[in-house]
């Protein structure tokens, strides 16, 4: 155990696989359903899981690609750095975490803007939040393994062995001494299994508890990065998910936002939170590069032609465990004309997903949220409501609605004193 294994390429459609990637009997993949804390999932598939994510020393982390910002989790909490038990102890937790799928969606509509006899076309935001897809496509905690083979997760831990590129403690990644199979991927003992089989993660160590320096496993691996000289550290682990289309999604829920009318131009983009964590030493570099005025300040004035170097020549990182996440699976169907068919963890496909959205989105849209933060449960359960009874509302007079809408087209009437009377509106005005 302790083996980071480059993943196999997915399978040609004729393969009968009840995972997406082949593993042997002695090889898969666990279901993390022994957990010490209440698992955090619910029924409810709108709720984000936000209170289960909870990071000491939590910071927002900087980046000039969006989907990087919404993905890392940044921290700087000194026992996490200088204490293996207390950082051993909060990655085992995470593990058992998944990923947060989220959806971007945005609109905007371009206006002139004149002044004096000069005129400017400039960009006008009508919304812009994002939707926590987690409770709707993933499945985790207690009881999540379906079948004998159907797991939805596991973790790898690199060894010295294990001719893997990655980061060990270095300025750049490299690989073990050798190829040998020391490692792989971590086993968790099954519900049905014998006390004392195992201990939570297993200590996500190798047969000999992490003794063997050759294999160091998790518990290794952080003291490792806690006994390391180096000033300037950083320990990432990342989270990875597989099996998500986000296509069926955009298309449908770009149609409901059509449906309010609305003309201007539409995004719906996937992006992933809490996909990465990095935790750092506290010492001032790491304090300083993790402040937003000074990151920014060296982006705009170009100074990160010097800081870059800098920190690249002083710190040493380590990104040795990942968890690879699966929101839907290839299983076995003799009845399929495949002989195969896609399963969801979420018991239900994308376009699925999509409809369970659709009031919750429509209404956002409706009401022009802003600030593109992922809408808290509160908020969710708000405005489903208020989006299926603004539905049922048009619905009883929708017909007629359309039919004047339809007539008024014809006669070539669009608008009545001053209104719009055709239903649209965020249309370009240039």
């Amino acid at each position: 155990m302790g083996q980071l294994k480059d993943l196999p390429p997915d399978p040609p459609a004729s393969a009968c696989s009840s995972t997406p990637y082949p593993l042997p009997e002695d090889d898969l993949p666990p279901a993390y359903n022994e957990t010490d804390d209440p698992t955090p999932y619910r029924d409810d598939p709108l709720s984000p899981p936000q209170e289960a994510y909870t990071i000491p020393g939590h910071q927002r982390y900087h980046s000039i690609r969006e989907k990087n910002r919404h993905s890392g989790v940044v921290t700087q909490d000194s026992t996490l750095s200088s204490d293996p038990e207390a950082l051993y102890s909060f990655i085992d937790k995470q593990t058992r975490l998944p990923p947060r799928p989220c959806l971007i969606i945005g609109g905007q509509h371009h206006e002139k803007e004149r002044r004096g006899n000069d005129s400017t076309r400039k960009t006008v935001c009508d919304f812009n939040f994002r939707i926590d897809l987690t409770r709707t496509l993933l499945t985790w905690g207690a009881g999540v393994r379906t079948g004998p083979l159907q797991r939805w997760s596991y973790t790898t831990v690199v060894s010295d062995h294990d001719n893997q590129r990655v980061y060990r403690g270095g300025r750049w990644p490299t690989r073990g001494a050798s190829t040998a199979d020391t490692g792989g991927r971590i086993a968790l003992p099954d519900a049905n299994s014998e006390p004392g089989e195992g201990q939570g993660l297993m200590d996500l160590e190798p047969g000999d508890g992490g003794q063997n320096e050759d294999s160091p496993g998790l518990r290794g691996w952080c003291r490792r990065f806690c006994s390391d000289p180096a000033p300037v550290k950083s320990f990432t682990y990342r989270r990875n998910l597989n099996g998500f289309d986000a296509g069926p999604m955009r298309t449908k829920l770009i149609s409901h936002i059509r449906s309010t009318g609305y003309q201007g131009h539409v995004h719906v983009s996937p992006s992933l939170a809490n996909g990465m964590i990095t935790i750092y030493s506290p010492h001032w570099i790491n304090r300083l590069r993790n402040h937003g005025f000074v990151y920014w300040a060296c982006i705009i004035l170009q100074l990160w032609f010097i800081t870059w170097p800098v920190i690249w020549f002083l710190e040493r990182r380590y990104e040795v465990v990942r968890s690879e996440w699966f929101s839907s699976q290839l299983v076995c169907d003799p009845a399929h004309p495949d002989g195969q068919r896609k399963v969801y963890a979420g018991n239900q496909d994308e376009l699925t997903a999509a409809e369970t959205w659709a009031p919750v989105v429509r209404e956002a849209v409706w009401q022009g949220r802003k600030g593109g933060d992922i809408l808290g449960e509160e908020e969710v359960e708000r405005l489903r409501r208020l989006g299926i009874q603004r539905r049922e509302a048009v619905g009883q007079g929708g017909e007629l609605i359309r039919r004047g809408q339809a007539v008024l087209g014809l006669m070539g009437i669009r608008n009545i004193g001053g209104v719009d009377v055709t239903g649209a509106w965020g249309a370009d005005r240039c």
